[in-house]
Parts: structure tokens; sequence; C-alpha cells
């Protein structure tokens, strides 16, 4: 693959954007509730920021650590927290 996500349209069932920054595949997405950012976490150990009406990362939170297993958002969208390969959490 090419490490990219792939925005969709679901009713046209058509890829309608591609966000690329990853160094490696893409494991992990929280998606905001209340607002238009995505965060995604990929085997290259690093956490992303995405406006998806922009279609850009607005954020690279790289950190250096292993692989991000997984990603949550808190229901307020202020605290992002990360869990990585290592046993590893990390709170931005």
């Amino acid at each position: 693959g090419d490490c990219a996500l792939r925005l969709w349209d679901a009713e046209q069932k058509c890829c309608i954007g591609t966000l690329s920054g990853h160094l490696d595949h893409v494991q992990a997405l929280a998606v905001s509730a209340s607002s238009p950012v995505v965060a995604s976490g990929g085997k290259d150990g690093q956490v992303r920021l995405w406006d998806m009406r922009q279609q850009s990362c607005i954020r690279n939170l790289a950190s250096g650590k292993e692989e991000v297993l997984s990603l949550h958002l808190n229901p307020s969208d202020t605290i992002l927290a990360g869990g990585f390969a290592d046993a590893a959490c990390l709170l931005w």
C-alpha cells in the first residue's frame, strides 16, 4: 500500500480525497464528533491531525515511539490519547 488515508463519498461510492504523510501503514483513527478533525496513527510511530475541510495535515505529533496501535479523543475533543506497541500511552 501507499500508506495514505482515503476519503470516500458513501453515496457516490467514490474516493474524494487522499491524505498522504505517513511513512508506513495507518493502523488507528480517532474522529472528532464536533469538528472536521481526524487523528491518524501508523506503524511509523507518527500521530497526525488532519483537517477534513482542507484535506491537509495540520499537525504532526511525531512521537518517536513504537507503532501506534490506538487513538481516542475525549468527548470534548480537548485530549487525544495514543497507545503504542511498547505499552506506552501518550496524551496530547
